[in-house]
């Protein structure tokens, strides 16, 4: 049996920081804030004025004072990091950048699938309740909801149909028979 990488390649990791610094550069040279896209004040520096003043205190002094990560305002839920207005900002700004769908198309699929994940049926108890939106790594075209275990398995196994079939045979091989006592 061929032996299987399940980690992210060099490659997509050097692709996703390419991209960053690129939209970092592209906002420095309209000279807007490298974080929020906001204008800046002083083209001296990378970050509007709200911006430093939010980088001046770590994201580890905000959670320990039971702030918002993002905004260091009140967080509703302790357990979630960030309060609800900075999650709604970034579930619209996440879908519609990662994905090209809109909060109105993630309703209409959690609708049609009954508020669970498309494989296994479970609801989301990580992620905040949310689940999470699976794509094609190619294509780019979204093929539905999943929970966080069903995704993270989807993507171990490299979103490959022939490492699932090798998954199920290597399960049923090795499964024992219940014994009655």
């Amino acid at each position: 049996m061929s032996e299987f990488k399940f980690t992210t390649s060099e490659t997509q990791k050097r692709r996703w920081r390419e991209k960053k610094n690129k939209r970092k550069a592209d906002r420095v040279a309209r000279g807007l804030c490298t974080y929020c896209g906001g204008t800046r004040e002083n083209s001296e520096f990378q970050l509007c004025v709200a911006c430093r003043e939010k980088k001046r205190t770590s994201d580890a002094d905000h959670m320990n004072k039971g702030l918002c990560r993002n905004c260091g305002g009140e967080r509703e839920n302790k357990k979630i990091q960030h309060c609800n207005r900075c999650r709604e900002a970034q579930k619209v700004g996440g879908l519609r950048k990662k994905y090209g769908i809109t909060t109105a198309d993630y309703d209409r699929m959690l609708y049609e699938q009954g508020g669970v994940c498309r494989i296994c049926g479970g609801e989301e108890t990580t992620n905040g309740g949310t689940l999470h939106v699976d794509h094609d790594e190619e294509s780019g075209k979204v093929r539905g909801l999943l929970c966080g275990n069903c995704n993270r398995g989807i993507g171990c196994l490299q979103h490959s149909t022939k490492l699932l079939a090798v998954a199920i045979e290597y399960l049923e091989a090795t499964e024992e028979t219940p014994t009655c006592l």
